[in-house]
């Protein structure tokens, strides 16, 4: 059913859209072959304000934390995200000591439970668990929030993620494509809703 008023403004559409499966199916690539991908000659886009080896990590959190398929958010991106890390490390002290003591503990963290370093545990879910271990640690913390803000409130990623942008300059998403998404089940219509809560 479509949503769309009749004076509601045209939307651009974005560039493609995902189908869910296809969605599903690019994560898993990134998040199963990313360890390969991360062999890279760190030094090349990172600053050394905490070690290479330890960008190489945080590099590695950041596309554990946020794993889309590379053609949804490209290499380049994660690596920007953990740069702004690292140049905001290298201007304050309190930032740097916490990077670098998060990366020693996750390392650390690592070879306790599989006797290597973080990046070399080769299984996603495996990294996960290890992850899911400092979630609610400032550390963590840092990574998930520079995430949000630098995939998820970046316009030049959008069309990969399947957002049209605010809806305000329109009216709002209620009749400018409020449930056109294409990658979800569809829900329960209105009437079986009703339906429910009068049982």
């Amino acid at each position: 059913m479509s949503t769309d008023h009749p004076r509601a403004p045209s939307r651009p559409q974005p560039a493609r859209r995902l189908s869910r499966r296809h969605f599903l199916m690019t994560t898993a690539v990134a998040a199963g072959g990313a360890v390969a991908g991360l062999a890279l000659p760190v030094a090349a886009w990172a600053n050394d304000t905490i070690g290479t080896a330890r960008a190489d990590t945080m590099l590695r959190v950041m596309r554990d934390t946020f794993p889309h398929g590379p053609q949804i958010v490209s290499l380049a991106t994660y690596q920007r995200l953990v740069e702004a890390m690292l140049d905001e490390a290298a201007a304050d002290e309190g930032v740097k000591g916490l990077l670098r003591d998060g990366v020693d503990d996750l390392d650390a963290r690592a070879r306790a439970a599989f006797g290597r370093p973080f990046t070399e545990v080769a299984e996603d879910y495996e990294r996960e668990g290890i992850l899911r271990g400092i979630e609610t640690t400032p550390f963590f913390q840092k990574f998930r929030w520079a995430g949000v803000f630098g995939i998820y409130n970046a316009p030049d990623l959008w069309p990969a993620l399947g957002y049209e942008g605010p809806a305000s300059d329109v009216g709002g998403f209620l009749h400018a494509g409020f449930s056109d998404i294409d990658w979800l089940p569809p829900g329960p219509s209105p009437e079986e809703l009703l339906a429910q809560v009068q049982r």
